[in-house]
């Protein structure tokens, strides 16, 4: 069921303590807006390694005070090498600080070191979107219409309350105990400065993202604005029910002329131009090559989304309050259980460097 007039009304979390950080050569440039702490010892035990990326860890920790389990993302300085990863840095903070919302990650703490960062988020004990397409490779087109209904509200607020995500893609899709979606990872997210009505229109040319996922204006290195995320959206969605990338890494050879990754989504689309089916139909309006024309581009876009055919069962009002029934719901022993995370890690004894990372500094 649509809604003519819905608007997502969650308040922000207030603001965190700030000071200035105590580490790396670019902190005069761009102060890290942080609470220190080196008592780390005295709140957290660290139970596993739930997760890896470029500039740190992720780790399960149990707070002893609250007799609570949280996912504590460790984060290096010492592998910042430019004042913008500072930056991102301070943009990520922000938004786990400031933007409260059903379907993103809540933070619980945030504190630094000498050398690192750290970010104390719940622990969606679901595991990611990845986790479970490895294991399926295809989603029931209702479980792709709660999933999607649900990221899409979170997309929606976060363009509102001024933050271009810019990495949107399954790893960064995580299930919560009950089944719902928490969006996570905003470390190359774009705060946007332009009034509400103009967020649209601004526009930055920041060449990043997951190349799977990028729209074409970034992957020719051109401006563009926050109609990138609906472009990811789309081929998160149609990943989904497809079990595959949209057709775009056949490409031609240099010589040829139909060698560019909007040519090779045309000549995928033109496969099932034939046989759209409702759920077709709103995934190709995300992947329109022209950004302008672009489903989500425009201001009205949002109330056409969720007027759409493809979200016709949804009940807007419901979906926010997460009264809709997840089609899955973890199978869990206990809080801690890690059984939807990626053994290769949790199967890992912490080494002695995280451990020194909590324990230590």
């Amino acid at each position: 069921m649509g809604s003519n007039c819905l608007k997502q009304t969650v308040e922000p979390r207030p603001s965190a303590k700030k000071a200035l950080p105590t580490s790396p050569k670019h902190q005069s440039q761009i102060p890290l807006d942080m609470e220190e702490s080196c008592r780390i010892e005295n709140s957290y035990t660290p139970i596993k390694l739930i997760g890896k990326g470029a500039f740190g860890e992720v780790v399960l920790v149990h707070k002893k005070e609250a007799d609570k389990y949280f996912a504590m993302k460790i984060i290096r300085k010492n592998l910042f090498s430019r004042p913008k990863h500072y930056e991102h840095l301070n943009t990520e903070k922000e938004i786990l600080t400031k933007v409260l919302h059903p379907f993103v990650i809540k933070m619980n703490d945030c504190f630094q070191s000498k050398e690192r960062v750290y970010f104390v988020l719940d622990f969606a004990s679901g595991g990611s979107l990845r986790f479970h397409y490895n294991k399926k490779k295809k989603f029931p087109l209702d479980s792709v219409r709660f999933y999607a209904a649900e990221i899409f509200m979170a997309l929606e607020y976060l363009h509102s309350s001024g933050y271009m995500y810019r990495d949107l893609k399954m790893e960064n899709i995580l299930l919560d105990a009950q089944g719902h979606i928490k969006l996570v990872d905003f470390g190359i997210s774009k705060k946007l400065f332009k009034a509400p009505q103009e967020l649209q229109e601004e526009r930055t040319n920041t060449f990043c993202g997951t190349p799977e996922y990028l729209a074409p204006e970034v992957r020719s290195k051109q401006n563009y604005n926050k109609s990138v995320d609906f472009w990811s959206f789309g081929v998160l969605l149609y990943s989904m029910i497809h079990g595959r990338l949209p057709d775009a890494g056949r490409e031609s050879t240099k010589d040829s002329k139909h060698n560019s990754f909007a040519v090779a989504i045309k000549q995928d689309h033109n496969e099932y131009q034939n046989n759209l089916s409702i759920a077709e139909d709103f995934v190709w309006k995300l992947l329109e090559v022209d950004p302008e024309m672009r489903l989500g581009s425009k201001a009205g876009d949002m109330e056409v989304i969720r007027q759409h055919p493809f979200f016709e069962s949804i009940d807007w009002d419901k979906c926010l309050s997460q009264e809709l029934e997840p089609p899955f719901v973890p199978e869990l022993a206990h809080d801690y259980d890690t059984s939807y995370f990626d053994r290769k890690l949790t199967s890992l004894t912490l080494d002695e460097g995280i451990c020194q990372t909590i324990v230590m500094e």
